[in-house]
């Protein structure tokens, strides 16, 4: 139960008491505090909001107009400071911050200093070279976002590419997109959306400090994006923010409403466009259509029966003049080897009859030769030959008594009956 003898006050009553007690602390209102500037923006009112920060928290700043007409410095993003000024609540939000009266740097921020390192590292080993830039597709059709589960971006993101190409369609993948484990996370849903045929990638984030930023700028995340084959868009925080991924990315759009507009085209040009083509394409058809019809009217004016009979008889004069050219040539032709022919002729009926005469010689010599060693020759010797049923018999024992066998002479053939027969040793 609550305790009600304590009296209530509202959330004004609070704030403004708060605000009362800081500013009448002496200690409070002469402050010199030290840190790195972080989010820093100019007001075109001539103010000056920014963050001082360490390693461990985060105080907001403002340096009104009065005081910062003043300056002598530009401010940049990552220096280290030391202000001047009281530390007051401001009722409207609750929150307390340092209004500063006057301040002078204290060198280079320690996370400008990291990230500047990193950033030279990468650079010279080609991950933000364009030569490894991916180029967009014209028309996504899938397309992934890798952003934090609740939060304007991601709104903004669906809102405008709902609006300006419907038909693609949207696969989210959360992750953490601040503090730690952030990086890891974000590398986790680049691995979950490699997985899928996507057409296209946006990584985003809302607006924040370089604090909150800061998971962007992790070096395994830059190789995770480098490695990643999809194009890839990033649009992390406002156009004044850079981080690690956005060098690496192959584009950079200035906040995630950038990329979501950057990443689609309007559907309502492309219907336009179309519609356009279409029209031209209707003109050309019609044009090219009645071009063709203009040629086939050109023809049929002059394909007629006298064009044709004009172009036979054309075709009948030329196959004159060639036949008669190749007359003349064929005349000329005989006319210049004429001589050359009788010529050859002559000269082949002699080498014919001198291989005539050669080869009648070869003749007689070779019948000479069959003459000679002719059986008949030698039977006209008055030898004979005698043979038997098995052909000639030339031993005595091939040949027994009483055997018939036939005599071959010159002249003729006789038969004799073996009565007797002898060897070489009269036996």
């Amino acid at each position: 139960m609550l305790n009600h003898n304590v009296n209530v006050i509202s959330v004004s009553q609070l704030s403004f008491y708060l605000k009362n007690v800081l500013d009448n602390d002496v200690v409070l209102n002469n402050l010199l505090v030290k840190g790195e500037i972080s989010n820093l923006k100019y007001h075109p009112s001539g103010h000056v909001y920014f963050s001082l920060k360490d390693q461990d928290s985060v105080v907001k700043c403002v340096m009104f107009s009065s005081y910062a007409s003043k300056l002598t410095v530009t401010l940049k993003e990552g220096e280290k400071i030391i202000v001047n000024g009281s530390l007051s609540l401001y009722p409207a939000s609750g929150s307390y911050q340092i209004y500063v009266k006057g301040l002078e740097k204290d060198g280079i921020g320690n996370l400008y200093l990291e990230f500047e390192k990193l950033k030279k590292e990468l650079e010279q080993k080609g991950l933000f070279s364009p030569l490894h830039k991916k180029k967009l597709k014209e028309f996504p059709f899938t397309i992934g976002v890798i952003s934090g589960k609740t939060g304007a971006g991601l709104r903004d993101i669906l809102t405008i590419i709902k609006r300006r190409w419907p038909i693609a369609e949207i696969i989210v993948f959360p992750c953490l997109v601040q503090g730690n484990g952030a990086s890891e996370s974000i590398i986790r849903a680049l691995d979950e959306a490699s997985k899928f045929n996507l057409d296209l990638t946006i990584l985003a984030r809302g607006g924040g400090s370089q604090e909150d930023l800061w998971c962007f700028n992790d070096e395994k995340l830059a190789y995770a994006i480098y490695n990643y084959k999809t194009p890839i868009i990033t649009g992390i925080g406002h156009e004044i923010d850079f981080t690690i991924a956005d060098f690496v990315s192959d584009c950079r759009a200035p906040t995630p409403s950038g990329a979501a507009e950057m990443s689609t085209p309007d559907i309502e040009e492309v219907k336009t466009l179309i519609k356009n083509y279409n029209e031209i394409i209707k003109h050309s058809s019609k044009k090219l259509v009645m071009d063709k019809r203009n040629i086939l009217l050109d023809y049929e004016s002059y394909l007629t029966k006298e064009y044709f009979d004009k172009l036979l008889e054309n075709k009948r004069e030329t196959l004159k003049d060639r036949k008669e050219q190749l007359r003349i040539s064929y005349l000329n032709f005989s006319k210049f080897y004429k001589g050359e022919i009788v010529d050859l002729n002559k000269t082949l009926k002699v080498e014919y009859s001198h291989y005539l005469a050669n080869v009648r010689n070869i003749l007689s010599s070779e019948i000479k030769i069959l003459d000679n060693i002719s059986p008949l020759k030698v039977l006209s010797r008055g030898y004979s030959l005698v043979s038997g049923v098995e052909g000639v018999i030339n031993s005595v024992n091939k040949v027994n008594v009483d055997d018939v066998v036939k005599i071959t002479m010159s002249d003729g053939k006789v038969y004799a009956c073996i009565t007797r027969k002898d060897d070489s040793n009269g036996k």
